[in-house]
């Protein structure tokens, strides 16, 4: 029986599938259906075959009269297709990519008459999409019988809509979701692979062929996973921004010999005596009716870009020059890389990487680990700490972002497994010191709050350190010559452009606000720590659940905010244990993982402090810390199971195994809910067709 219960989960799944969650089927099967007549408001101008011309005045409605009869559902199928624009701008040409938006979202407020409300009075509100026919069905509640429905519509001027069905009581088809059906079947499989009394805790972590071939089955479904999200939402496939177009710039300037970007500031920019001040350039903008770069650099008469020249030096130049060719007219027109690519590159890195840190870890302390542990926390550590977020927002600004997260993460692995060798070996291999150096060096060209992490090798080669094994000539040098070479690049980098080894020029910014005058304020602090770490999400009842959080503060100064979705202990349950970190200290086996815990929880709250003194509190951000939470607590969550498995009593190792399933739960719920939550630029608006899909198979009962 025991080998057929992973198969019932699947079964179980079905029953509910033309059950439950196809009740409307069952609800409607007997209604007699009905094609009604129709009256269309003013404002929509007939034009024949069900198409109408959306004019700039009138009333956008379509009315149902003289029904005489009970309503117990309706079905309303329209769409309306117009063509736009969506504008990729290289340094060197404009490029338009037309794309045909056919049967967008249309929303729309269904109002009716019933016998209690003789005036008729207003159901709600619906979201249209012609290619889901689901959302083309509504349940209505009335009382008795109605004489007429009013379809009040919010369309867009200029736009032709076509009306393709319109029916009273109509029976809502049988939908048979295979997805939800996979999707269902796997969660319970997976809560009841993590229960408490479950035999595969019983295999432990082995350098074995049979688990390494799981491994990279993970690592490849993780990447496979995130090829599909990346490309997900338009908004950033082609990006219409031209300030997303920096690093396309920056490749060309770098093609002519030259760090500045070839565009000019316009003259009145270059006349001002604090070209930051933000209200007073918009307002000198829109006078002279000259442009200003948004979220450029500037500096003594120059555009710059001030994100990191790492990811430029790997991806964008190398790609501009590669891809690029020569026109007819004897230019050079460089190829440009898109963001999505590097964006899935790094993702890809990145998730390699946690499985390699994590198995690193394991193999030098914790070799009694179930190795279904480790393969949850290698999951719940590379999706759970902002990647997702990022491959759905794929835009400029992650990039440096998540390039930095994975050159810091594949730099410590190598670290790592440098120290399990020097313990097996008894000398530290160099190549490995020298390629986790590098990384770690890297990292301050990318993301350079993260480089902070480079102070884990303290704790990490304290004892390599005082045997002396650090200190010969080959591992001493393999560790500190990246570090030199980098910071030598970068230093001459930041003093050719703004005249300082240590200027970044993120401070010349023109932006929001004044950076060269933001200054550290303590009472911005204890707003960053709240909102990133400990704030509350925010639920509605209707799908995705997850609505932005409100921001608000007695701080009488100049801050940035967008709205988030929760701090990150508030929707990372995984996490919690760090919160009793102080109590849990003495379950450490060995020391240095004592130390690894409490400098990476540290470290994420500098970090964290940092952003919101020099930047502000952004979403992307979260992607800055949140990867050093995951790295304090999954040492913590490996030692607190090796005190389990030796204590006499048995409560603990099941609480430990019941609080594994929760944060399973948990995360699955908050990261799949996360991706379609949000509005402007989120799935939404740029594929309302995935987005209403998921939808209906979640929310079943819209």
């Amino acid at each position: 029986m025991q080998k057929y219960k992973y198969g019932m989960f699947f079964l179980l799944a079905l029953i509910l599938e033309i059950s439950l969650f196809n009740y409307k089927f069952y609800l409607t099967l007997s209604n007699k259906e009905y094609i009604p007549r129709y009256e269309t408001g003013s404002g929509l101008m007939p034009l024949g075959d069900g198409r109408f011309l959306v004019l700039e005045q009138g009333e956008y409605t379509i009315t149902l009269p003289d029904l005489g009869r009970e309503v117990q559902a309706l079905r309303l199928d329209i769409g309306y297709s117009s063509e736009r624009k969506i504008a990729q701008k290289s340094p060197d040409r404009e490029k338009d990519i037309i794309k045909n938006y056919e049967n967008k979202k249309l929303y729309v407020s269904v109002e009716a008459q019933d016998e209690a409300n003789a005036l008729g009075f207003t159901l709600g509100k619906r979201d249209i999409v012609h290619e889901v026919p689901q959302t083309t069905y509504m349940v209505t509640h009335l009382s008795g019988k109605s004489e007429w429905v009013k379809y009040d519509i919010t369309a867009s001027v200029g736009e032709i809509m076509t009306i393709y069905a319109i029916m009273v009581n109509p029976r809502i088809p049988f939908d048979f979701s295979v997805w939800r059906v996979v999707a269902l079947g796997s969660v319970l499989s997976l809560l009841y692979l993590l229960r408490p009394g479950s035999r595969a805790y019983q295999f432990v972590c082995r350098d074995s062929i049979a688990q390494e071939l799981v491994i990279w089955a993970c690592i490849l479904t993780e990447i496979l996973l995130f090829s599909r999200l990346v490309l997900l939402n338009p908004y950033f496939v082609y990006p219409r921004w031209a300030h997303h177009n920096q690093y396309y710039e920056l490749a060309e300037a770098f093609h002519e010999g030259q760090l500045y970007l070839k565009r000019e500031p316009p003259d009145f920019l270059k006349e001002m005596e604090n070209p930051y001040d933000t209200d007073l350039r918009n307002h000198l903008a829109s006078e002279t009716e000259e442009s200003v770069r948004w979220d450029y650099a500037y500096y003594n008469g120059r555009y710059y870009v001030y994100f990191g020249v790492v990811p430029e030096l790997l991806f964008y130049y190398p790609y501009y020059e590669l891809a690029g060719s020569v026109d007819d007219n004897g230019e050079f027109q460089g190829g440009i890389l898109p963001h999505i690519t590097v964006i899935f590159l790094c993702a890809a890195v990145e998730v390699i990487a946690v499985y390699l840190l994590l198995r690193e870890i394991i193999r030098l302390w914790y070799r009694r680990t179930p190795f279904l542990l480790y393969l949850f926390m290698a999951a719940v550590f590379s999706m759970g700490c902002g990647v997702l977020t990022i491959l759905l927002h794929a835009d400029f600004y992650s990039v440096p972002i998540l390039c930095g997260m994975a050159f810091s993460l594949l730099g410590l692995f190598f670290w790592l497994s440098a120290k399990r060798r020097g313990k097996e070996d008894g000398k530290l291999p160099a190549c490995r010191l020298l390629v986790g150096s590098l990384c770690m060096a890297l990292v301050a060209g990318c993301r350079p709050q993260m480089v902070i992490m480079s102070f884990l090798a303290i704790p990490l080669f304290w004892d390599d350190i005082k045997e002396k094994r650090f200190l010969r000539c080959r591992p001493a040098c393999s560790f500190v010559m990246p570090y030199l070479v980098v910071a030598a690049g970068l230093m001459y980098y930041n003093y050719a452009r703004f005249g300082s080894p240590f200027d970044f020029g993120a401070n010349y910014n023109l932006t929001t606000n004044d950076m060269t005058a933001r200054g550290m304020e303590i009472g911005r602090t204890g707003l960053g720590v709240f909102v990133y770490l400990f704030q509350p999400v925010n639920l509605e009842a209707v799908f995705p659940f997850l609505i932005r959080s409100s921001f608000s503060s007695t701080y009488l100064g100049r801050t940035i905010w967008e709205n988030t979705y929760g701090g990150v202990f508030a929707v990372n349950l995984i996490l919690w244990p760090l919160l009793l970190l102080p109590w849990f200290m003495k379950y450490y086996k060995e020391s240095c993982c004592r130390r690894i815990s409490l400098l990476s929880f540290g470290f994420a709250v500098i970090v964290l402090i940092a952003d919101t003194q020099m930047a502000g509190i952004l979403p992307r951000y979260y992607s800055d810390f949140t990867w050093m939470l995951y790295l304090a607590v999954c040492p913590l969550l490996f030692s607190l199971y090796a005190y389990c498995l030796v204590c006499e009593e048995r409560l603990p190792m099941r609480l430990y195994r019941y609080f594994l399933m929760l944060s399973c739960l948990e995360g699955i719920v908050f990261h799949v809910l996360r991706i379609y939550a949000g509005g402007t630029s989120t799935l939404i608006i740029g594929n309302p067709v995935e987005f209403y899909k998921m939808a209906h198979r979640i929310a079943f009962w819209r």
